[in-house]
């Protein structure tokens, strides 16, 4: 009869003498008395050693550490994109409806109440606006919105370059202090239809878009 002890306590040759050589080592002959001396083994210390050894090595051969600390870290990401989605929706609608984001006081702005209003529905979010790291100050929004902006150009741009041919327009004007400032437009057809598009402005030679 071989024991667990065997495959688990190798290195612990000296306790063989005092808990059982018979166990240990993989033969038992003593089966009048085989009761009395599976308890008295069953309470050794060399056995409760391999007990421990064992389901510790079951548990790491089930979860590893690297498993455990991939799979939070995979949450952590799956509810950081939940909030940036939350975000940024947060950023279109306000833009597609012409809305000033922020106000003298921060916390009153259109923007952190949109955010404070939706974080009632996405428990997540509410959690997440109170990080150390914060994701909604006025750089991160200018960002956001620098990012749109470039999407729909992109977009533009592509519509463009599948329709053929097109036009520029530009026009100029000076404002009360004498600064030239230049609107960039574009035209196009589109099947049938004639498209002129807005690009942005040209202020003293800097881009506007």
């Amino acid at each position: 009869m071989s024991c667990l002890c065997q495959a688990f306590n190798e290195q612990s040759v000296r306790l063989v003498k005092v808990y059982g050589r018979g166990f240990y080592s993989g033969w038992f002959r003593n089966w009048k008395k085989a009761i009395e001396k599976f308890s008295d083994h069953e309470n050794s210390h060399c056995h409760r050693q391999a007990m421990v050894q064992l389901a510790q090595m079951s548990s790491s051969e089930s979860q590893p550490v690297c498993a455990l600390l991939s799979k939070q870290k995979a949450e952590e990401q799956k509810v950081a994109r939940k909030c940036l989605l939350r975000i940024f929706t947060s950023v279109q609608y306000l833009l597609r409806q012409g809305l000033a984001f922020r106000r003298h006081e921060e916390t009153e702005g259109k923007f952190k109440r949109l955010l404070l209003l939706r974080s009632d529905d996405v428990p997540e979010l509410k959690n997440w606006l109170l990080k150390r790291i914060d994701m909604t100050s006025w750089k991160i929004q200018n960002e956001m919105i620098d990012m749109f902006s470039h999407s729909i150009l992109r977009r533009i741009c592509a519509e463009i370059k599948n329709a053929g041919p097109f036009s520029i327009i530009v026009d100029g004007t000076q404002d009360v202090t004498g600064c030239e400032q230049e609107s960039i437009c574009v035209r196009y057809v589109d099947g049938l239809q004639p498209v002129e598009v807005f690009f942005g402005f040209v202020l003293n030679g800097q881009d506007n878009w």
